[in-house]
C-alpha cells in the first residue's frame, strides 16, 4: 500500500499580522507549521516562493495521530474545489490551533529551563571568582 501525503496551506489574518499555516498528514503523523508574514497582505508569488524555496524555514511540530483520512483514489477537481472553499470558510482547524499551542508551550518550557541553567552557571562562576579573590587577598599575609 502506498503512503499518501496530504498538505493544506492556509493564509490567515491574525490581527495585526498575516500568517501562513501549513498542515501535513502522512502515515500516523500530523504536522503543523506557522510563519508570520507581516502586516501587509501577502501576494501569491511571495507565498509560492516561501513554499518552493524556503521550505526549511517551516518548523513542523510533529504529533502522532491515530485517525487520519487516507485517500486511495483520485479526487474530482470540482469536489476538490468545493472542499477547499469549505475549509477556507471554516478557517483554521481546531486541531491545527491545538498543535500550534502545544508547540508554543514546549518552546516556552525549553527556553525557561535553558535560562534557569545559565543563571545557575553564572551564579556559580561569580561565587568561584569571589573565592579566588578571597584566597589571593589572604595569600602571603
Amino acid at each position: 500500500m502506498q503512503n499518501f501525503v496530504q498538505n493544506k496551506t492556509l493564509v490567515i489574518f491574525d490581527n495585526p499580522f498575516y500568517k501562513i499555516i501549513v498542515e501535513r498528514n502522512y502515515t500516523d503523523n500530523y504536522e503543523v507549521a506557522q510563519i508570520t508574514l507581516g502586516t501587509s497582505e501577502p501576494k501569491m508569488p511571495l507565498i509560492e516562493h516561501l513554499i518552493l524555496y524556503n521550505w526549511d524555514k517551516f518548523n513542523f511540530y510533529v504529533q502522532k495521530d491515530s485517525y487520519i483520512k487516507k485517500y486511495s483514489k483520485r479526487i474530482n477537481p470540482k469536489r476538490l474545489q468545493r472542499m477547499s472553499k469549505k475549509t477556507v470558510k471554516k478557517g483554521i482547524s481546531t486541531k491545527a490551533q491545538n498543535a500550534i499551542k502545544a508547540q508554543i508551550h514546549a518552546k516556552k518550557k525549553s527556553i525557561k529551563s535553558n535560562k534557569r541553567f545559565y543563571i545557575k552557571k553564572h551564579k556559580k562562576d561569580v561565587f568561584n571568582i569571589k573565592q579566588k579573590k578571597k584566597v589571593q587577598k589572604h595569600n602571603g599575609h
